[in-house]
């Protein structure tokens, strides 16, 4: 397989300026997530925490809607809510009850464990100082097969012991100038060459992994790696870039992307025929915009 990168130098900064200009349009992103047995809801003036927030809740299991997005100009503002509750409204319409109790059922019916044995053969490679890029990078895959439900909780703690590394806690401040986040995907064409695709911002990073998924490509988790910009030796705009593409390449290497691809690849752990019949059912009291979410879900899990 061949390599190809197409994440270039204008593109990785004219993405990022164009998106901080957008945000200042007065436009609000949210989501809405189901999380200790209530749904709860998140507004934000700009898309990147809002993007920020629901990768991590979907790392922790947790159910979630897409983002959904409202323009505060047509509203009419109170004090108490800051224009959330029109945009939670927007939220509890296109994402019910009904579309957290369907994917709550099958995201917390068993899972199989036929990931661990590969996990298992693909971690014995690494020894315990492993770079703190492959860990991030090896903890996102065993991370994956837990919530695509083909590792078990047992065989997940296990797993992660023989990977030193501690997932940062909390959320970033995003609007700190000291230190700039880059992110960054690996995924295989079409004709099975591995591509990769960075930015500086994190939403159009997202935005192309659910694009490419969509069209039932094989893409990596979400990999990042931060810059201190106030060390005298800080690398410019373009050695950062540099730095971050290559480190792409050797963390998200072709044998963890094999590896993530034979992990998607196993059988679903969920009952495609109860799937199904259970989703004709729940239809009738689904939007349209709560069974495009659903197949995300379903996609993860892997039911036809």
């Amino acid at each position: 397989m061949s390599i190809v990168n197409n994440a270039n130098r204008d593109v990785f900064v004219g993405e990022m300026a164009n998106n901080v200009l957008n945000e200042k349009d007065g436009t609000l992103f949210g989501f809405a997530y189901l999380e200790n047995a209530a749904v709860h809801y998140y507004a934000a003036a700009s898309e990147a925490p809002a993007f920020l927030l629901q990768l991590s809740k979907m790392t922790e299991k947790v159910i979630c809607t897409p983002i959904a997005t409202i323009t505060q100009k047509s509203l009419t503002i109170h004090p108490e809510n800051q224009a959330a509750s029109p945009l939670q409204d927007i939220l509890q319409q296109n994402y019910p009850e009904s579309y957290f109790a369907f994917l709550t059922y099958f995201n917390e019916a068993a899972s199989h464990n036929s990931a661990e044995p590969i996990l298992k053969r693909y971690l014995t490679a690494f020894p315990p100082k492993t770079a703190r890029s492959l860990s991030q990078a090896n903890y996102a895959l065993v991370n994956f097969a837990y919530c695509s439900k083909r590792l078990h909780r047992a065989g997940y703690l296990e797993l992660l012991q023989r990977i030193p590394y501690s997932p940062p806690t909390g959320l970033p401040a995003l609007d700190r100038f000291d230190f700039q986040p880059l992110w960054g995907i690996g995924y295989f064409l079409p004709d099975h060459t591995l591509a990769y695709y960075s930015n500086a911002y994190l939403p159009n990073v997202l935005k192309k992994k659910f694009s490419l998924e969509t069209e039932r490509l094989i893409v990596s988790p979400v990999f990042s790696q931060s810059y201190a910009l106030s060390e005298p030796s800080s690398p410019s705009i373009k050695g950062r870039h540099d730095h971050f593409r290559n480190l792409l390449k050797e963390t998200l290497s072709l044998n963890y992307m094999l590896t993530l691809q034979e992990l998607k690849r196993l059988p679903s752990p969920i009952n495609t025929m109860a799937f199904q019949k259970c989703l004709s059912q729940a239809t009738p009291h689904l939007t349209e915009s709560s069974l495009r979410a659903i197949g995300f879900y379903s996609d993860m899990w892997g039911c036809p």
